[in-house]
């Protein structure tokens, strides 16, 4: 069971050594009040655009006008719609967030890989009826492949008390190596074995602002959304441009080639950029980190 007692670590700012040696222990570093809340407002306020468009939000109110889930090509196609939001293609690339990654993974900011496909989290409350199921425990390394060291910045767009269902991360699980996954009927990444990590999961409650770095092997979850509100959240990716990096993670969406994308973002500086460098791209292995037969 998740507890309140994920430790601050935004005092570690400006000392690298510090930083790494917080991640290395932890596999995940709480920093209160990273990014100004005013540099999240473009990304926050283009989503709940779309979702007051589509119908899944009260503009005035912040809670959900929906009175079941969608369907998935429902669910995609507004998806897509925030993907396409040039603030959040531009987040990743916060001043701030490049100093922090460069200095976790000791690089410079030159040979740090930011990953080109940020993720928006939209999670609706669990009691919806047809909503997801919350994602469950996993490791991110077992669903993107490439290199273990890949870092997440998890960055909620609105405030994210436990009720609303934060992510929750197990301690030190980072330093056990990858596990074996397996798909789970209606969850969206392969999910390993939670038993044996039983008790371990620490959580905290993030304000806008607030960022999660995790290390690509931390085993975490999502808790239960139990609120009438939409989460709101962004993942971003890091690694060394040095190290392997999973084709999976450059491919294009099938529905959003990135010439199209490029075109919908208005933005020479999101253009396949990172083409040109001297990456080591590995294919994407349906196999990876599932037990084998019989097991």
């Amino acid at each position: 069971m998740a507890s309140l007692e994920a430790p601050d670590a935004a005092s570690l700012l400006g000392r690298p050594e510090a930083l790494r040696a917080g991640l290395e222990r932890c596999g995940y570093l709480l920093l209160r009040g990273l990014l100004d809340r005013r540099a999240l407002e473009p990304a926050r306020s283009a989503i709940r655009t779309v979702l007051a468009e589509e119908g899944w939000l009260e503009p005035t109110s912040g809670c959900v006008a929906l009175a079941a889930a969608p369907g998935p090509r429902e669910a995609r196609r507004l998806y897509l719609r925030c993907y396409v939001q040039p603030a959040v293609h531009e987040l990743p690339h916060h001043p701030r967030l490049l100093e922090l990654m460069a200095a976790l993974l000791e690089v410079e900011r030159d040979a740090l890989l930011v990953h080109p496909k940020p993720a928006c989290r939209i999670v609706l409350p669990a009691a919806l009826p047809g909503a997801d199921r919350p994602t469950p425990a996993h490791q991110d390394h077992a669903n993107l492949q490439g290199c273990p060291a890949t870092l997440t910045a998890w960055i909620p767009l609105v405030d994210c008390p436990p009720r609303l269902g934060p992510l929750a991360f197990a301690e030190g699980s980072h330093r056990g190596g990858l596990r074996a996954h397996r798909a789970l009927p209606g969850a969206r990444v392969l999910a390993c074995e939670e038993a044996p990590i039983a008790g371990t999961f620490v959580t905290a409650s993030c304000r806008v602002g607030d960022v999660v770095v995790f290390h690509g092997l931390t085993v975490h979850k999502a808790l239960a959304n139990a609120s009438g509100q939409i989460r709101l959240s962004i993942d971003c990716r890091y690694q060394r441009a040095g190290d392997p990096i999973c084709e999976a993670a450059l491919r294009e969406d099938p529905d959003l080639p990135w010439d199209e994308l490029s075109r919908c973002l208005g933005d020479d500086r999101w253009h396949r950029y990172w083409e040109g460098l001297p990456l080591e791209v590995v294919p994407f292995d349906p196999g990876f980190a599932r037990p084998p037969e019989g097991g």
